[in-house]
């Protein structure tokens, strides 16, 4: 897939920032894409030391007065991010500069963006989606909010896997042949206001071990 090239340095941002607020105020529309959100491929991660700014899709409109805003050698390309459909933007230098321009795109146009760091090790190793086999899951619903995983990382302390049930995309919270640890978990995870759900493993695709997540703001 071809990748725009972008090219308006950050001080002319300033000058389409106001054209920008005033589209969001008027209302975003999903754009009428030639490709479906399931057609898109899923995003990259990060590479070691590159960060990046993921932003939901919106109209065509809104997206193209964005990228006209945009830092110099910033590149963009639609993705998908556990399962939700953004634009993946990279050429960010540090994880500082990512975050600042996520709170510019949320604040000049109410789109949802995020910068994201690097996952793990493991995470970036190469990984084929197979079924858990027997056991028990430990299904987290996201509702196409990706702030969730980072929060649900931070409640486990440790990575979060992509998983597909019943043709839905779940955050992977654990995978165990213990029902009582997995039911004990599962009543941890709706204490703290998650919606979780224990199921058969061996009906669970692993997708991923571990997802690249959003940086907190």
């Amino acid at each position: 897939m071809l990748k725009q090239r972008l090219w308006r340095p950050l001080w002319q941002s300033l000058a389409i920032g106001t054209g920008l607020a005033a589209i969001a105020a008027g209302g975003l529309i999903p754009v009428a894409q030639a490709q479906t959100r399931e057609d898109l491929p899923e995003c990259e991660p990060p590479q070691s030391g590159e960060f990046l700014l993921l932003v939901r899709r919106a109209s065509r409109d809104v997206e193209d007065r964005l990228y006209t805003a945009l830092p110099q050698n910033v590149s963009a390309e639609p993705c998908r991010y556990v399962g939700e459909a953004v634009m993946r933007l990279e050429g960010f230098p540090s994880l500082n500069i990512a975050k600042a321009w996520a709170d510019y795109v949320r604040d000049r146009t109410g789109l949802q963006a995020f910068a994201i760091e690097s996952p793990s090790a493991r995470a970036a190793a190469a990984f084929q989606p197979t079924t858990l086999g027997n056991g028990y899951a430990v299904l987290v619903n996201y509702f196409d909010d990706p702030t969730v995983a980072r929060e649900l990382r931070d409640f486990l302390s440790r990575d979060v896997g992509l998983a597909s049930y019943a043709d839905r995309p779940y955050l992977l919270a654990s995978s165990s042949a213990d029902s009582k640890a997995a039911g004990e978990l599962m009543r941890r995870l709706s204490d703290r206001g998650f919606t979780a759900m224990v199921v058969d493993g061996r009906q669970v695709m692993l997708l991923r071990q571990a997802i690249a997540l959003p940086v907190d703001r």
